[in-house]
């Protein structure tokens, strides 16, 4: 009896809506026979599996006309690989500042965009519907929208930036959300910062007279204060 020796890949990703998958192999045939073997690994979702196998011998189901192998000559000795699908990761952040923000005034904001998987993570979108993306290092952007490859294990910065409007002003605070989009995956990464002037600023105003009366008590008809 000879030991068939079988290995299934391991691989990981960012999800995006697509299946993952990897490649096996099968060695320790005798004589040059064959069996039907298929890697039936699938990981689509976020989460972690064995990437799987099927294998049938001689008169078998599922086995091809060119099987020669027959079971009872073989055992098994395997070794499975993992397939995992990992989230892309996500944050958007605004600078602490001392002083408020003015009607008019630019907010810089920045997105960072973390792909912990192995694999690049290619065409991954991002989008600000109440901010302008800025140009900068890593991505392009085109229509208002960032396009960038994330390699694997590593991220990009993304700048963007908020105008103040009145109705910032009004509210006492700015919320700002943006959008990644990764194939099926979309996440939305929100900063806020309440750094803008106050709407309704209070003016005090203290009055005092710099004279005396004449009379040294009260001031007469005619006097000036």
């Amino acid at each position: 009896v000879a030991t068939l020796t079988i290995t299934t890949g391991s691989a990981n990703k960012a999800y995006h809506g697509k299946a993952l998958t990897a490649s096996g192999t099968v060695t320790g045939y005798k004589n040059g026979e064959t069996a039907t073997f298929t890697v039936t690994g699938s990981q689509t979702e976020v989460g972690k599996s064995d990437n799987t196998y099927t294998i049938a011998f001689k008169g078998e189901e599922g086995a091809s006309e060119g099987a020669t192998a027959v079971r009872s000559d073989y055992t098994i000795s395997e070794t499975l690989g993992k397939l995992e699908v990992k989230e892309l990761g996500g944050e958007k952040s605004t600078l602490e500042v001392e002083s408020n923000y003015k009607l008019g005034e630019k907010i810089p904001f920045t997105i960072t965009v973390n792909n912990p998987s192995d694999t690049d993570a290619e065409n991954v979108k991002v989008e600000d519907a109440n901010a302008t993306i800025l140009a900068g290092e890593g991505y392009k952007v085109e229509d208002g929208i960032a396009i960038v490859t994330v390699s694997a294990n590593n991220s990009v910065i993304i700048s963007a930036e908020h105008e103040v409007t009145e109705q910032d002003i009004i509210n006492g605070t700015v919320g700002n959300t943006a959008t990644i989009t990764y194939g099926d995956y979309e996440k939305s990464v929100t900063a806020t910062t309440n750094k803008v002037e106050d709407p309704n600023p209070s003016l005090s105003v203290e009055k005092e007279t710099t004279s005396e009366p004449a009379n040294g008590e009260s001031y007469a008809l005619g006097e000036e204060i």
